[in-house]
C-alpha cells in the first residue's frame, strides 16, 4: 500500500445549479491550502476570511478558520489527513463572512500512492461571479420571490439512495452514536475498531424492531418533513427546509442524504426511510405527528418572544392559542425533549420549576436576576394573530419597521434578500437580549461594511425604531416602547452581556 493519500473532492457552490469543480489534492495539504485551491478554481479574490465546518454549520465554533481569526482552530495547522475523512463525507466551506459564499465539499475518492500528487482540477462545469452586477428589476423580482417564499427553481427531486441507513449513520463520530444509544437505552458493547459501523448497526437494528421510538430522536418538524418527503410534496418540503433545521436531523440519523442529479438538487432516501415513513403514515400516527408539529411551531414562536419562560406558562399559552387541552407529559416527551436533544432549546430546573430558555445556564440566570430591576410581574399576553405572525414571519414581524429596513437594504441598496434577512435576524437577537443601543448600532455598522454599505442616518433611525418596537426578554415580552410609555422611564436599557458571547 502507498504511503501518501490523495483526496478527490467535489466542490459545489450552494444555490447554483450545474456549477462544480472536482479536484485532486494530497492529504498533506492543509485546509488553508484547500481554501486557496477553491478560490483559485472559481476565480475568486483571496482577500476575505473563511471557515471550514465538518458539521456543515455556518456558525460552527469548532470550525477551522482563516489564520488571522484569533482564538479559533487554525486552518493552516491541520492537514486533510488529520481530519479522518471518509468517502461520502461532506463538509462546508464558508468564504467571506460578509457575503457568506457557501460551498459544499464532498469526498468522492480517497486513494493511496507511493508518490506525492500535485493538486489539480479533474473536472469542472459552470461559472459564478463573486461580484455580480444586478439591475434593479432583477433585485425587485428576487425580493418579491423571497418575501412570498416562492421560487420556480426551488424544486427538489426525491431519489433512492444507493446507501443504507447503516452506511450513512456510520459517518457520525462514535461519541455522537453513543449519545443516540444512550437516549434509546441501547446497551453499549466494547468495540476495538470500526466503532461507528458497529454502533450504527446496533441503532438501526433496534429502531427497525421499535419503530415508534424513532420519534424520540426526531423533533416534530423533522418527523413532519419525513412524511412530506415520502409524499413528495415539494412546496411543503422547501418551506420546512427553509424555516427549520430538520433536514439536518434526518441526515444525521442516516435516513437520507442530499445530492445533485443532472444539475438538480435531490434528496436521496434510504430503504429504511421508506420503512419508517410507511409506519408513520398510518392515519393515527400521522395525525399525532401533525399535532406535535403544530405544537412545536407555537412553542418556538413563544420562546422567541420571551427568551426565557417557565414551561408551565408556555404550556398554558399553547393550549389557549390552539383552543384545546394539551397533555403536559406528552408535550414534554414529544416536543420539548427532542428540541433539547438537538440543542434548539435548553431546559433548566429550579425549585421544582422547569424553565425553557434560548440561552445557557449562566446567561439565563443573569436574565432572571436582571428582570427584578423592572416592575413587571407577569409575561406579556400576546394576541393570537401576533403569535401567528411570529410563526410565519419570525419575531421581527412584530416590529413594523423591520420590513422597512429589509426593503430599503434590498431595493435601494442592492443587498441580497437572503443576506438582508440574516442581517435582520441577527439584529432581532440583539434586540431580544436588550443589548445596548450603541453596541447594536456599532455591530450593524460593521456588518453593513462587510457588504460595502454604510450605516446611513436613515438606516440608523430605522434600527432605533426596531429596538423600541421589538419584544425583549428582560421585559418578559414587552417592548421598550410599551415599558417606557407605561412607566414614563427612559434610558433604562442595560447592556447585560458585555462579557458573555452570544
Amino acid at each position: 500500500m502507498g504511503k501518501y493519500y490523495t483526496y478527490e473532492l467535489k466542490i459545489e457552490p450552494k444555490y447554483y445549479k450545474d456549477v462544480y469543480r472536482i479536484i485532486k489534492i494530497d492529504g498533506y495539504q492543509t485546509l488553508d491550502d484547500l481554501s486557496d485551491v477553491i478560490l483559485s478554481t472559481f476565480d475568486f479574490d483571496n482577500d476575505h476570511l473563511y471557515m471550514f465546518s465538518l458539521s456543515r454549520d455556518i456558525h460552527d465554533s469548532e470550525g477551522y478558520f482563516h489564520p488571522e481569526v484569533k482564538d479559533m482552530k487554525n486552518a493552516a495547522e491541520v492537514s486533510l489527513n488529520e481530519l479522518n475523512l471518509k468517502v461520502r463525507n461532506k463538509f462546508l466551506f464558508l468564504y467571506d463572512f460578509g457575503d457568506e459564499w457557501l460551498f459544499d465539499i464532498t469526498v468522492k475518492k480517497i486513494e493511496q500512492s507511493d508518490i506525492l500528487s500535485l493538486t489539480h482540477v479533474r473536472e469542472q462545469a459552470g461559472v459564478i461571479e463573486q461580484y455580480p452586477n444586478w439591475d434593479e428589476e432583477e433585485w425587485e423580482e428576487e425580493y418579491e420571490e423571497f418575501m412570498n417564499g416562492t421560487n420556480s427553481e426551488n424544486k427538489i427531486e426525491i431519489l433512492d439512495s444507493k446507501f443504507s441507513m447503516i452506511d450513512l449513520l456510520s459517518n457520525n463520530k462514535p461519541s455522537e452514536l453513543k449519545a443516540i444509544m444512550k437516549k434509546l437505552g441501547i446497551k453499549l458493547s466494547k468495540v476495538s475498531k470500526g466503532a461507528s459501523k458497529a454502533y450504527a448497526t446496533e441503532i438501526v437494528k433496534y429502531l427497525s424492531n421499535n419503530k415508534e421510538r424513532l420519534l424520540e430522536l426526531l423533533t416534530p418538524s423533522a418527523a413532519y418533513l419525513l412524511l412530506c418527503i415520502a409524499s413528495k410534496d415539494n412546496d411543503v418540503i422547501m418551506l420546512e427546509i427553509m424555516k427549520t433545521l430538520c433536514l439536518d436531523i434526518l441526515i444525521n440519523l442516516g435516513l437520507l442524504e442530499v445530492g445533485e442529479e443532472n444539475g438538480q438538487s435531490s434528496i436521496e432516501v434510504t430503504k429504511e426511510f421508506y420503512m419508517f415513513s410507511s409506519f408513520f403514515s398510518e392515519q393515527k400516527r400521522m395525525e399525532t405527528i401533525k399535532q406535535s408539529h403544530e405544537c412545536q411551531k407555537v412553542i418556538i414562536a413563544l420562546i422567541n418572544l420571551y427568551g426565557v419562560a417557565e414551561l408551565e406558562f408556555l404550556y398554558q399559552t399553547l393550549s389557549e392559542y390552539l383552543k384545546r387541552k394539551i397533555n403536559f407529559e406528552i408535550l414534554e416527551k414529544t416536543v420539548i425533549a427532542p428540541l433539547v436533544y438537538w440543542d434548539e432549546l435548553n431546559v433548566l430546573e429550579s425549585e421544582d420549576i422547569k424553565i425553557v430558555t434560548l440561552f445557557n445556564e449562566t446567561q439565563t440566570n443573569l436574565i432572571l436576576v436582571e428582570r427584578n430591576n423592572f416592575d413587571i410581574y407577569n409575561y406579556k399576553k400576546f394576541k393570537d394573530n401576533e403569535i401567528s405572525i411570529v410563526i410565519s414571519e419570525g419575531i421581527a414581524g412584530l416590529a413594523p419597521s423591520s420590513n422597512d429596513l429589509i426593503e430599503y437594504l434590498v431595493l435601494e441598496k442592492g443587498m441580497n434578500p437572503s443576506m438582508a434577512a440574516i442581517f435582520m435576524a441577527e439584529l432581532s437577537i440583539s434586540c431580544l437580549i436588550a443589548e445596548d443601543k450603541d453596541n447594536i448600532l456599532q455591530d450593524c455598522e460593521e456588518k453593513l461594511n462587510d457588504y460595502s454599505l454604510k450605516l446611513t442616518k436613515k438606516v440608523k433611525n430605522i434600527i432605533l425604531k426596531i429596538i423600541q418596537q421589538h419584544p425583549c426578554t428582560l421585559l418578559m415580552g414587552y417592548t421598550w416602547d410599551e415599558y417606557n410609555n407605561r412607566n414614563e422611564a427612559t434610558d433604562k436599557q442595560l447592556n447585560l452581556f458585555d462579557d458573555i458571547p452570544f
